[in-house]
């Protein structure tokens, strides 16, 4: 009987607890964590999951309520971020007649991309482009050619400094392209725009404006306290059938009136 109950009240669960909907998906682990900080920083309780339609891939759900808060966080943000081919992933996509230039080309937005992964992942950063100028030349073609190689780095990060100095990154940046100087590498760094604060900490709670760091707990409070009263009725209702399984029982028996004889 109790268990037959349970089962009747489990379509409910989701009531409790709330209803979730996916902000972002099909992401690279990194790029799934910048999401979720971002949203936390915004005061949106987000959880990070496993992407069950794109295998090794994360995405990230909020509340239904807190959905198109968060997609404002997330553009205001720039995330998630267009993720860029690394070396090995460009390189596997060769053409069927490949040219020098255009393996040149495919090898330098791999090399891109990767240095974007390795800069994004530094503490603090939102996100990060590399752009390379570089060139190989072709003796064959004419021999004085020569093209300086030259490279430019855009970083959005959260706080008004970037964690590392801009020399760091130039050095990072010259070590992993041939034949390019630190001096040659342009290193742009701007901060991400904080929204106000008394814009982005309150969030409805039925009738009432509570602080979205609170939201989570009030949520989890609530739900609690329901399914609590859920299950005292649950027992109550348990507790009242066996009372009157009992009291039929101890009931005496009629017996059958006889039938008179006319």
């Amino acid at each position: 009987m109790l268990g037959r109950r349970c089962i009747y009240l489990s379509p409910l669960i989701p009531l409790i607890w709330g209803c979730t909907v996916p902000v972002a998906r099909n992401l690279d682990e990194l790029s799934a964590n910048h999401v979720a900080v971002a949203l936390e920083q915004g005061g949106v309780p987000a959880a990070k999951e496993n992407d069950a339609q794109n295998e090794g891939k994360w995405l990230i759900s909020v509340q239904r309520s807190d959905a198109s808060y968060a997609l404002g966080v997330l553009s205001r943000e720039g995330l998630p971020t267009r993720e860029r081919l690394g070396v090995a992933e460009s390189v596997a996509q060769g053409s069927l007649v490949p040219s020098m230039q255009s393996e040149q080309a495919r090898l330098l937005a791999g090399l891109a991309g990767d240095l974007e992964r390795t800069i994004a992942s530094i503490d603090g950063v939102a996100s990060a482009r590399v752009h390379l100028a570089t060139q190989t030349s072709d003796p064959l073609i004419d021999p004085n050619d020569h093209v300086v190689a030259s490279a430019s780095v855009l970083i959005r990060h959260h706080g008004s400094e970037l964690s590392v100095q801009p020399d760091s990154i130039r050095r990072l940046v010259a070590g992993a392209v041939a034949n390019l100087a630190p001096d040659h590498v342009v290193v742009i760094t701007t901060p991400v725009s904080a929204k106000p604060m008394s814009q982005r900490k309150m969030a409805p709670f039925g009738p009432f404006a509570v602080a979205r760091e609170s939201l989570g707990g009030l949520r989890l409070v609530a739900g609690g306290f329901v399914a609590l009263n859920l299950s005292m009725l649950l027992l109550v209702i348990v507790f009242w059938q066996k009372v009157r399984n009992n009291a039929i029982g101890q009931s005496p028996k009629h017996k059958p009136r006889s039938h008179e004889s006319w």
